[in-house]
């Protein structure tokens, strides 16, 4: 385990795959909220989805692996939050 972690050129990649999956979870961030949420929560969801992405991309040299966690670490709680906004907040499409 220490040999994969240790291994810098497959940091580096795992951390690009991080920053990817950060832009794929746009869908989820910015798409998701901006068809169920009302509009001041929605600015949320889109600066939380803006800072994560900035972590990730400044996290990439240094701490790839960081950036590689990001995504499974981020999408998870918002796609709680937005099942506890569907049954007690009423956001529905």
């Amino acid at each position: 385990m220490a040999t994969v972690i240790g291994n810098r050129t497959l940091a580096h990649i795992a951390g690009a795959v991080g920053i990817a999956g950060q832009v794929a979870a746009a869908f989820i961030f910015v798409l998701l909220p901006a068809l169920t949420v009302p509009s001041p929560e929605n600015y949320l969801f889109f600066l939380a989805w803006v800072v994560l992405l900035g972590l990730a991309i400044a996290w990439w040299r240094q701490h790839p692996w960081r950036s590689f966690l990001i995504p499974i670490v981020s999408v998870p709680p918002v796609l709680l939050l937005l099942e506890i906004g569907k049954r007690f907040w009423n956001w529905v499409p």
